[in-house]
């Protein structure tokens, strides 16, 4: 039984939910919250061992930057980031001083079995993840936001399911990174590296020779360990920045084609459009919709 569902219209929408007791012996995961959110000037800041409401905390990034600490080590939380905590635990979330605004939008969930399902994926993918807005992961994110908001979530049999639905997706996600990274040559690895700190400038001559391979061998191995070419692997980079871009930024289509490999705002479109099967204005539209 579903006792209450607290809503709040601040920004995009806030929904907790409170279920009785006796409803939750029978399901390993189930949802406490979804909300989407943008933290301003005030002060927000939320420390992990000071809160006593136990529950598995999910935390996306839409645009500006927030930041956490996790244990001793601090990470920047920019457009495509998230983090992933167990509360309460050490750590530290917060929008930093020189940030403008923090938007994103964040699963809560309660495990009943020990949360021997944050345990597995914090060991296979950590507790620290690079997403596009485009991701399986993401879009369940959003739809289950979206649910919430259309009260489309009235009892314990719905909120279960779509808490284990995003919990599954994304220990899949998790099992899957991990597999990769595992296969990968150190070559392969330094080039994927290259063009995530070159992929406005980088081209396959210059990724080639950062790695000491021929342009051919790097097509071939990369290929065989990836399944992307290394030009698609570049445009899935460009596309991951130009969607952060789009959502945290005014800059004109120009100005991010520039700051994302293309010469012109057109050949950017074409690319994005084809990549995503919308325009980077109707991305625009989507995201201020309220």
């Amino acid at each position: 039984m579903l006792i209450t569902v607290n809503a709040r219209t601040d920004y995009k929408g806030t929904y907790r939910f409170l279920f009785e007791d006796s409803d939750l012996a029978n399901y390993p995961v189930y949802l406490n919250a979804v909300a989407w959110q943008k933290a301003g000037s005030a002060p927000y800041t939320f420390i992990g061992n000071h809160r006593k409401d136990a529950k598995i905390l999910f935390k996306y990034t839409l645009s500006g930057r927030g930041a956490v600490r996790i244990g001793e080590q601090r990470y920047d939380l920019t457009p495509g980031k998230a983090f992933f905590v167990k509360i309460p635990s050490d750590h530290h979330y917060f929008l930093p001083k020189d940030s403008d605004h923090w938007e994103y939008v964040y699963l809560a969930w309660t495990e009943a079995q020990n949360d021997v399902y944050f345990e597995q994926i914090a060991a296979k993918g950590g507790q620290l993840f690079d997403l596009t807005l485009e991701h399986p992961l993401i879009r369940l994110l959003l739809s289950i936001h979206r649910k919430a908001s259309q009260h489309e979530i009235r009892d314990i049999y719905t909120a279960a399911h779509v808490a284990f639905e995003f919990v599954m997706k994304l220990l899949q996600h998790c099992h899957r990174h991990q597999a990769e990274q595992r296969e990968l040559t150190p070559s392969v690895q330094s080039a994927m590296e290259y063009m995530e700190n070159n992929y406005s400038t980088a081209d396959l001559d210059e990724i080639a020779l950062s790695v000491r391979l021929t342009k051919f061998h790097l097509i071939r191995l990369f290929q065989k360990e990836t399944g992307l070419t290394p030009h698609q692997h570049l445009t899935n980079i460009r596309m991951k920045k130009a969607m952060g871009l789009l959502a945290g930024t005014r800059l004109t289509l120009n100005e991010i084609a520039k700051q994302t490999g293309y010469a012109q705002a057109n050949y950017l479109c074409r690319v994005f459009q084809k990549q995503f099967g919308i325009t980077p204005g109707q991305l625009r539209a989507d995201l201020k919709r309220p």
